[in-house]
């Protein structure tokens, strides 16, 4: 493998005290949380989530897949989760977002056609403030 980042360091620090900041009952959604907190440098253990995908009807008796933090980045990381999830507007920056939803016209005409690619759509973004639209691959 290649050099550590200084995310993968704290990651791996044993010494650093860890609190717990959000837990999910869905591994993927746990997944997307730590990679949205990461994407803010953040670093971010997960608890639970080995049982919770070897035998997912235990998500809640484990008490879910648990989001830890360093203590000392803890508030920034509730801030972050408490904010959403919506991207800043990349022409703007501003932070008035709303997410474009395919119409469903658009859905039966791919069903019906079974060539489109559902999963290869992208999400489309729009600012509300400048009104750029943009896309995202899912």
């Amino acid at each position: 493998m290649g050099k550590k980042t200084q995310i993968e360091k704290i990651e791996a620090d044993a010494s650093i005290n860890w609190v717990r900041v959000g837990a999910c009952l869905s591994l993927q959604e746990a997944d997307l949380l730590r990679l949205h907190l990461r994407s803010a440098g953040i670093p971010v253990r997960m608890n639970n989530q080995y049982t919770v995908a070897a035998v997912p009807h235990l998500a809640n008796a484990v008490g879910g897949v648990e989001l830890l933090v360093p203590q000392k980045m803890a508030k920034r990381a509730l801030a972050i989760l408490d904010s959403g999830s919506f991207p800043d507007c990349p022409k703007c920056h501003g932070s008035d977002v709303e997410a474009c939803v395919p119409t469903a016209w658009w859905f039966l005409l791919a069903l019906l056609m079974l060539t489109i690619p559902l999963w290869n759509m992208k999400k489309r973004w729009r600012c509300k403030s400048c009104g750029y639209a943009w896309s995202v691959r899912r």
